[in-house]
């Protein structure tokens, strides 16, 4: 498993430079892999997460199950904001733009701190785990 995210990783990082120098090839296939990413978890190699507190609520509570919802903090460079390159690019089709997405590569590390933990119930009872 560690070896297809790190080559997925490698993927969107190569994809992102030619991206950037405005080659179509990879402009083209960096839609793709945002919509792919989104839609099928085995092609996302990030920790999934997103702007909006009440999607990543959705989410922690998930099945009816309790579930944790953590506040990062972070630069927002050393992420993968979808929206913007969204925005950048002018993809509008099949976006899952709703889930305000950001993903964060492996794991959580400097410069991304954790602020809050909160465990979360489906009853509404929320519990603050950390700080």
């Amino acid at each position: 498993m560690e070896q297809w995210t790190d080559a997925l990783l490698q993927g969107f990082q190569q994809t992102l430079i030619g991206a950037r120098i405005a080659d179509p090839m990879a402009i083209k296939r960096l839609e793709t892999m945002l919509l792919n990413a989104q839609q099928y978890a085995y092609l996302n190699p990030f920790a999934s997460c997103s702007f909006s507190r009440s999607i990543a609520l959705s989410f922690a509570l998930a099945d009816d199950s309790p579930g944790f919802l953590l506040t990062i903090q972070g630069n927002w460079l050393d992420g993968l904001d979808f929206e913007y390159f969204r925005r950048r690019f002018r993809y509008w089709g099949d976006a899952v733009d709703h889930l305000q997405e950001f993903g964060l590569s492996k794991e959580l590390r400097l410069p991304f701190q954790i602020l809050l933990v909160e465990n979360v119930h489906p009853s509404g009872n929320v519990n603050q785990v950390y700080p």
